[in-house]
């Protein structure tokens, strides 16, 4: 048996240590706090995933590993992309700095090399995408065949639609905050507040209303 309740429990847990563990890391540490938080999201959003899979009536084990698995390899794909974004803009700036020392070879090298790590950005970025959609794609596919099959529309509690469109709003802002960072519309330090802020907001979302809709009730 899979207790959402311990689901919801353990998903604020790791959040939290995660979080406390990115918040004192330095640039000076093995690991960089975007990193550990990207890591964070790999495990908590398959969690979020699978409760609300459980909440809409998902209950079929290979279903909802399949939708555990969507959710962390799309946090993978951010990651990469995150990493290839860093990558990308460390070998601009050193660029900048040895511009006239290197040969005309050299320059075209390294312009080739930051064109191949743009591509990567935007496969990783659209395969995220993609997986993304197929994971609410099957939720709210499945939702809304549940509902037909009732005698009314709104046979669903209003809780159970607030999260599901709820979510699917946090995960498309998590999205979309990378991509504003990719452009340069947002610093590395502005984009990282962004994840955090949104992060404790879509978390805290779930949480109550997963809390408040099943056992605050009873």
């Amino acid at each position: 048996m899979l207790s959402l309740h311990w689901v919801v429990v353990f998903f604020f847990l790791v959040s939290a240590i995660f979080q406390t563990v990115a918040a004192t890391a330095t640039a000076n540490d093995l690991i960089m706090s975007s990193t550990i938080r990207f890591i964070e999201h790999s495990i908590t959003t398959p969690l979020m995933t699978v409760a609300i899979a459980l909440q809409i009536g998902i209950m079929h084990t290979h279903s909802l590993v399949i939708i555990a698995t969507l959710s962390w390899a799309c946090m993978m794909a951010g990651l990469c992309c995150e990493k290839t974004r860093l990558a990308k803009a460390t070998i601009i700036d050193k660029n900048k700095i040895t511009n006239d020392d290197m040969s005309g070879k050299e320059k075209v090298a390294e312009s080739k090399t930051i064109d191949e790590l743009r591509k990567v950005i935007f496969f990783t970025q659209a395969a995220g995408w993609v997986m993304l959609g197929i994971t609410f794609y099957v939720i709210v596919g499945f939702f809304h065949a549940s509902q037909q099959s009732c005698d009314s529309p709104e046979t669903a509690p209003n809780f159970i639609w607030a999260i599901v469109y709820g979510q699917i709003i946090s995960f498309v802002l998590f999205g979309l905050m990378q991509v504003v960072e990719i452009v340069g519309a947002l610093s590395a330090e502005q984009a990282d507040l962004g994840y955090i802020v949104l992060s404790l907001m879509s978390k805290t979302y779930l949480g109550w209303m997963i809390y408040g809709g099943n056992f605050a009730q009873k």
